[in-house]
C-alpha cells in the first residue's frame, strides 16, 4: 500500500517539498530551510518509518538522540515543533 500513512512507503523528498512549500510562504528564505527545518524533517521522517508503532514521546526521545546539536538558534524546542508537526502530517492528521 503506497499512501501518506503506509509507514512502509514515506516519499522523504515529497514530504521535505511539502514543507519547504508551507514554510516558504511565511518565511520566503530558503537558506535558512535547508539549514535548519529540512535535516529536522529528514530526522522525523526516518525516525517514523523505523518505529512507526511508537509514541510521541518515544520519537521525541529518539529525535533528541538523533539531533544532538539543535539545529537552529531556536534549539530543542524548534526540533521538537517541526518534527511534531511532520509526524502528523505523515500521519494525515494536518
Amino acid at each position: 500500500m503506497n499512501t501518506l500513512f503506509d509507514p512502509d512507503f514515506v516519499d522523504v523528498e515529497k514530504e521535505v517539498d511539502y514543507w519547504l512549500v508551507l514554510t516558504s510562504q511565511a518565511a520566503p528564505d530558503q537558506m535558512d530551510f535547508h539549514k535548519y527545518t529540512e535535516p529536522v524533517i529528514r530526522a522525523a521522517c526516518d525516525i517514523y518509518i523505523r518505529h512507526p508503532h511508537a509514541t510521541g514521546q518515544q520519537w521525541m526521545r529518539e529525535l533528541d538522540g538523533v539531533l544532538r546539536r539543535p539545529c537552529s538558534d531556536n534549539g530543542v524546542q524548534f526540533n521538537r515543533m517541526v518534527a511534531a508537526k511532520c509526524w502528523l502530517h505523515l500521519q494525515g492528521n494536518v
